[in-house]
């Protein structure tokens, strides 16, 4: 008996004696092939897809207990009390804000969202800095399935288990070779196919750094592109700051910024966004949509958070059909058909903004830029009705 717990305590990504990896679920250590075939779409598949990345460098594997995410952490955090309640937190905050969509209230919407996908597991949103990396491949006639994949965060302990972890996802999915150059130099990415975010958890550099803010952040994004796959980045991103402040109470995860953050930026924004729109007579659509992958831009940022705040606080009906409707929107026109009935992403399309804007004035109201700029203006004491 004492050769199995030796195992046991020494393995690296929890093992039985029988040394098949195991990953801690539901408070005991089971083989991939034990967890029910269904859980959380693919977390028998994602924890067995995982598991000998964990096992060679020595990470505990815990899955989240309705499936929905895989967690990986260096061996030394043996329990990963912390993150398994941040995850806890921001799945219960994601499903209050942004449930399944069931009955539309509008009548007859002109592009009426689907219960059903229309395409395969979109475009990866992995960051990549300065040289803005993008990426395009066909997917064939493959469907998306909402909520249908199990999302993997892992903490990596340094940057060569980084860099690791990079390879080891460009091994299985070949169009990232090109990306690795530009992600070695990150220090996180995210990625919406496979479902996957990657963060350093110490680094050289790292000064105004916060792994459970990065942590929060990015599994937000997941949990999005999860149940309402591609979105426009301004919404994407923004709810992930709405999470990561409602949950944090900070901002401290910036993706694709590559310069210095003051220390006063990470509790300042309502108040960056009371003074950058003091002044504002008329918010313009291409303010609040103008956020773009691959580069970081402050002012775009606060103004997305501000939105997407708006839209969880004071919309609550309408976020997720807003969300229904871009996703709809993305696959249906974000796309080119080929003859044989493939079908290729566009590398970092996005809606025009004004059909993103017609998609608000439906779900929100024709009014709904002077209700956003009110909100913009006036933060916390912001009252629906208060748009000029």
């Amino acid at each position: 008996m004492l050769l199995p717990m030796l195992l046991t305590l020494v393995a690296a990504a929890g093992r039985v004696g029988s040394e098949e990896p195991t990953v801690h679920w539901r408070d005991k250590d089971v083989p991939p092939a034990e967890i029910p075939a269904d859980l959380g779409g693919s977390a028998r598949e994602t924890a067995a897809g995982w598991a000998p990345f964990a096992a060679k460098l020595g990470y505990r594997m815990f899955l989240e207990d309705d499936g929905r995410v895989l967690l990986l952490v260096p061996e030394r955090n043996r329990t990963a009390k912390r993150e398994l309640e941040l995850i806890g937190k921001t799945c219960a905050l994601f499903d209050r804000i942004a449930p399944v969509p069931t009955v539309d209230p509008a009548a007859a919407p002109a592009n009426a969202p689907r219960q059903e996908g229309e395409g395969g597991a979109g475009q990866g949103s992995g960051e990549s800095g300065e040289e803005g990396w993008s990426y395009s491949y066909t997917w064939g006639t493959a469907e998306w399935e909402r909520d249908g994949q199990t999302a993997v965060l892992l903490e990596a302990k340094n940057e060569a288990d980084y860099a690791a972890a990079l390879e080891f996802l460009a091994g299985r999915h070949e169009y990232l070779r090109e990306w690795l150059a530009s992600a070695r130099k990150l220090a996180g990415c995210s990625l919406e196919e496979p479902l996957a975010a990657i963060f350093l958890l110490e680094g050289e550099g790292l000064e105004e750094w916060n792994p459970e803010n990065e942590l929060v952040h990015r599994l937000a994004t997941q949990l999005v592109l999860r149940r309402f796959n591609r979105q426009p980045a301004w919404l994407l991103q923004g709810l992930a700051w709405y999470c990561e402040h409602e949950i944090q109470g900070t901002h401290y995860c910036f993706p694709w910024r590559n310069e210095f953050v003051f220390a006063a930026e990470h509790g300042s924004w309502e108040t960056a966004l009371k003074n950058t729109h003091k002044k504002t007579e008329k918010l313009a659509p291409e303010q609040v949509f103008a956020l773009t992958r691959g580069t970081f831009q402050i002012e775009q940022a606060q103004n997305a958070w501000g939105a997407a705040t708006f839209l969880a606080r004071h919309q609550a009906d309408a976020l997720p059909w807003v969300l229904e409707d871009l996703r709809v929107l993305m696959a249906e026109k974000g796309v080119i058909h080929s003859e044989d009935w493939s079908w290729e992403r566009i590398p970092d399309w996005s809606p025009p903004a004004a059909d993103q804007l017609a998609i608000l004035k439906q779900r929100v109201g024709p009014d709904v830029l002077d209700e956003l700029l009110a909100f913009y203006q006036k933060g916390k004491a912001y009252k629906p009705g208060q748009g000029k």
